[in-house]
């Protein structure tokens, strides 16, 4: 059964929803086309997406870029081979306008994989990426076409600044509160950083805790030698956006960041904890059946 989807919503891009073998289940993203060969024709659209459907981009245009279509054309059939999925909550990904989606960090797949899952919903990512992912001649090529936002770290002030621009235009913004990749021999959440709740309080933007659990199984943590043919299941749940009214009404300063972290780190930990119970009961089943 398919989420209910808001009248206003778009519909996803048939192309990059391919459907995989695993089962359907309630609240997920379902896929209804397998033609990757429609990709060349849409590009030639420009502001349109396959079967004339817009997709909000980072700026609130409709025009998707080279930069995405190359990577959808290389990335997804890859993402077919190596892994099943399971989206739960995609409904709450805003249909347009800014959001702040704060993941757990736990692959260097992570942005790839939280991405497939933003543009099958209707929408472009804008990913904020450290500075010497700028510098590369070709993945730093690739950043700065697709839009994504530059964070040096030795400057914070004006990352933080960029990454304001972009939501004030209109950006979903996918930030990584915890600032790199976990070092928790098991995936479970580290320290987080302030920034991404700041960024919701400063714009108005809400903000949206995203838990994910299986990338670490295709590629583990700090790892440079993939695992291709295990092909798990990568969760990704979407939770509801945090009320972030009160703490708005402070204004923008450490008090009502330390706060809004907290809260945003208590319910990151809740879901990851219902991911964990819901994966140790699916290998449960797993292995009933075999």
């Amino acid at each position: 059964m398919q989420p209910a989807r808001r009248p206003d919503q778009p519909t996803p891009p048939s192309w990059w929803s391919i459907p995989v073998t695993s089962p359907p289940a309630p609240n997920k993203s379902r896929a209804k086309d397998n033609d990757l060969r429609r990709c060349a024709t849409c590009a030639a659209r420009g502001s349109q997406g396959p079967g004339n459907h817009p997709v909000t981009s980072p700026g609130g245009h409709t025009d998707w870029g080279v930069a995405w279509w190359v990577a959808v054309v290389i990335c997804k059939p890859v993402l077919i081979l190596v892994r099943r999925r399971d989206w739960r909550g995609v409904e709450r990904i805003p249909a347009r306008g800014p959001a702040v989606l704060a993941a757990n960090h736990i692959s260097k797949l992570d942005p790839l994989l939280v991405a497939e899952m933003v543009l099958a919903n209707g929408r472009i990512p804008a990913l904020l990426a450290k500075s010497s992912l700028f510098e590369e001649k070709i993945v730093g090529r690739w950043f700065r076409a697709a839009g994504h936002v530059e964070v040096d770290r030795s400057h914070g002030a004006d990352g933080f600044g960029a990454a304001l621009t972009a939501l004030r235009s209109g950006a979903l913004l996918v930030v990584y509160p915890e600032g790199t990749i976990t070092k928790d021999p098991d995936g479970g959440l580290m320290e987080l950083k302030t920034g991404a709740v700041r960024l919701a309080i400063e714009s108005g933007a809400p903000l949206i805790p995203v838990a994910q659990r299986g990338a670490e199984e295709i590629l583990p943590a700090y790892s440079r030698r993939p695992k291709l043919f295990k092909r798990p299941t990568v969760t990704i749940d979407i939770g509801p956006p945090l009320d972030l009214t009160d703490l708005r009404q402070l204004g923008p300063g450490p008090e009502a960041a330390i706060a809004g972290t907290r809260r945003l780190a208590d319910a990151l930990a809740q879901m990851l904890d219902q991911l964990a119970e819901r994966h140790g009961a699916s290998d449960q089943s797993s292995r009933c059946r075999s």
